[in-house]
């Protein structure tokens, strides 16, 4: 049986004192290694003659995992552990989410305006139209976080008080991936009649209620009494958000193993709050075929143990080939495994049973009914819960955006057309060209951008850059460049980001990244599975990109992050697309080129023209700038994933009406670069050859 991989959700930082010999910081990490664990940031805090302390950030598996981890270093010779901080605990001091005015009070003005007697003109006009209080309050962006706390993620009834650590971090989503006010009310009733009295009297100051981690089968009475009752939109996430994803992803898993939606034999375990819901979106967009199973077997028609109203219509609208017994029996010739219950419950007997390319999303958290290493050999695809894995299952792709547009179009209701047309939205947010086994269903950091940010007066300003760095083995040069980008941004004084995507590299560069995400949380690591090309990692890093204006830099620093500016005085003049040049002359400008780099340089710009790209001298720069809207349309096409990237960028810009500039910028060489363009020119030209080809038919179509 495989065990659960180290994360960051039981992660440590280790304050040691280690003896000033040679060799004993790797004495350390064999200790840690040797215990299982995963390290991360290495920190230096203070170095003596005899003595060096170091701060070891550590991945572990659960919390007894941890304290093992701890043990092992205590033994270990000539080190002492000094303190031992939980950083998941240290993340919640003093709660995660805080309130801030909007309004600046600096004047009397301000305060009468603001408060008495000013304001009492606008309570007056809401008492005239209670509707101008979408308008006049924050009624318009506000949603209610609702629970008793008796179905708390995989805790189950911890009580209202245990439960506000999720309520938070759910409130942090609203507001990181849609810009919504959340408010967590954890209720101190378990109550059916007192829950949606309470809410009732809540509810004019909200323009949305989510109900969250309220146990089956009250949150269905619940969610349906306070749909009826109020006129203002309330949404289920633990059904509904869960019911949404899963239908997103199984659009793009059957696009892979080619099978018809209506054609399915899918089997559901954990028939409670999400898995009903699933149920029934399922039935929604066609599924005829889902048997239910619970603990007490498949749910058919004449069952009556452990039966409650809504198994019981369960068993009404499913099972139409009335199969009896346990999910072994279930998963007989079965296409599809959605698994929203308890851990380790299925088994690979169980997936041989199955029919042919078989999809499993195993969702079970923080233990999947199924490993991934297990299934590997067996699903096709396969999908979990968690961060760790690819293809992550999380109701939090959903109802931010969800309830962004609720709020915006003032429902008053949710239903099926909705929850559908979601799911198809998510779903085609995997372009046709990065679609696969290991990605059918968008990263949590992906939030698709149509131009700049949404920003409304008063609020924080949102991202102004985004800089994503590719890196394919780049320890030695990315520490100097990432260094500098940081140092550079600042200074700005505005909000950034940068993500560097590792493609799949076997050095430290992940270590590199991770030590100064630690001191610097704008900095995130985006990892692939395997190195894809650097067309890949830069695609998958530029939609994953929230910045208005998003710039791609090369690893190597061989453009300095201060030449940001021209490219920047350039998106700002009304390009959508900025190309750093080295190969023009203009004042002030510096380029310094070894013989090799000017002949590649050369030869792939006589190329890239030769194939239409006329009028750009530096296609091949790795110093580009796009803002959000052209990004998010070139990149979501892109096709290309070796060297001729940048020119299908550049064509796909041309051709789709894109504005270029090429804006020339000082330039360092770096020798190590392009030495292969000799060996790899064919495989380059096809490439580029391919890249030219693929915009010419896309062009013929439109």
């Amino acid at each position: 049986m495989s065990t659960v991989a180290p994360s960051a959700s039981y992660s440590l930082t280790v304050r040691v004192a280690i003896q000033n010999r040679p060799g004993m910081l790797g004495r350390v990490a064999m200790a840690i290694g040797d215990a299982g664990g995963d390290i991360g940031a290495v920190d230096l805090v203070e170095s003596g003659r005899d003595r060096i302390i170091r701060d070891i950030t550590i991945n572990a598996r659960d919390s007894v995992h941890g304290t093992q981890i701890v043990n092992r270093l205590k033994q270990a010779p000539g080190l002492r552990v000094i303190n031992i901080s939980d950083r998941t605990f240290l993340m919640h001091l003093g709660g995660k989410i805080e309130i801030q005015s909007k309004v600046p009070i600096r004047t009397r003005d301000d305060l009468s305006m603001a408060y008495t007697p000013g304001v009492a003109r606008v309570c007056l006009a809401i008492k005239e139209d209670r509707q101008r209080a979408f308008a006049l309050t924050m009624k318009q962006n506000t949603v209610a976080v609702v629970t008793d706390g008796t179905a708390v993620l995989g805790l189950g009834d911890i009580g209202p008080e245990a439960a506000m650590p999720v309520m938070e971090g759910k409130a942090m989503l609203f507001k990181e991936f849609a810009g919504v006010d959340a408010f967590p009310i954890c209720l101190a009733t378990k109550e059916p009649d007192k829950i949606v009295e309470t809410i009732k009297y809540l509810a004019p100051g909200f323009g949305g209620i989510n109900l969250e981690d309220i146990a089956a089968p009250r949150c269905f009475e619940i969610e349906d009494r306070l749909r009826k009752e109020l006129d203002i939109p309330v949404f289920h996430d633990d059904q509904h958000g869960t019911a949404v994803v899963v239908l997103a992803a199984l659009f793009n898993a059957l696009r892979i193993v080619k099978k018809d939606l209506k054609k399915l034999r899918v089997v559901v375990t954990g028939v409670g709050a999400a898995g009903t819901a699933t149920i029934k979106i399922l039935l929604s967009s066609g599924v005829r075929d889902i048997i239910g199973v619970d603990e007490f077997g498949t749910i058919y028609k004449e069952r009556t143990k452990g039966m409650d109203f809504m198994k019981r219509w369960v068993a009404g609208a499913t099972n139409p080939r009335q199969v009896k017994g346990r999910l072994a029996d279930a998963l007989e010739r079965a296409d599809v495994f959605i698994g929203l219950s308890v851990p380790r419950i299925l088994s690979v007997r169980d997936l041989k049973r199955m029919a042919r390319d078989p999809i499993v999303f195993a969702m079970a958290n923080p233990v999947p009914e199924i490993q991934p290493e297990d299934a590997a050999r067996h699903a096709r695809v396969m999908a979990t819960g968690r961060s760790d894995y690819p293809n992550q299952i999380n109701n939090v792709l959903c109802f931010p955006g969800f309830f962004r547009g609720l709020l915006d179009s003032r429902a008053r209701m949710v239903n099926d057309e909705m929850k559908l047309a979601a799911a198809r939205a998510i779903a085609a947010c995997v372009g046709r060209s990065e679609l696969g086994e290991e990605y059918i269903i968008p990263l949590l950091t992906s939030a698709p951008s149509s131009g700049h940010p949404r920003h409304e007066p008063g609020t924080p300003h949102p991202l102004q850059w985004s800089v994503v760095i590719p890196a394919f083995n780049e320890e030695a040069r990315l520490p100097r460049y990432l260094e500098e980008v940081v140092s550079y941004l600042r200074t700005r004084g505005e909000p950034w980001e940068v993500l560097v995507v590792d493609d799949g590299s076997t050095d430290g560069t992940a270590e590199v990244v991770r030590a100064m995400a630690v001191r610097c949380p704008q900095v995130q690591l985006l990892r692939q599975r395997a190195n894809g090309g650097k067309g890949a990692a830069v695609r998958a890093g530029m939609l994953a990109a929230r910045g208005g204006w998003r710039l791609f830099a090369d690893a190597d620093g061989a453009t300095p992050i201060a030449e940001l500016k021209r490219l920047e005085a350039a998106l700002a003049a009304g390009a959508d697309v900025a190309i750093g040049s080295r190969a023009m002359t203009a004042a002030g400008i510096v380029v310094r080129a070894r013989p090799h780099r000017v002949l590649a340089g050369r030869l792939f710009n006589t190329l890239a023209e030769s194939l239409g790209l006329v009028g750009i001298r530096d296609s091949q720069c790795g110093f580009k700038a796009f803002t959000a809207a052209a990004a998010a349309d070139l990149f979501a096409r892109l096709g290309t994933r070796g060297f001729g990237f940048d020119v299908e960028l550049l064509l796909r810009a041309r051709a789709r009406g894109w504005r270029i500039a090429e804006v020339a910028v000082n330039w360092e060489d770096q020798p190590a670069s392009k030495v292969g363009v000799v060996t790899d020119g064919p495989r380059m030209m096809w490439q580029i050859i391919t890249a030219r080809l693929r915009v010419a038919r896309e062009e013929r179509r439109r």
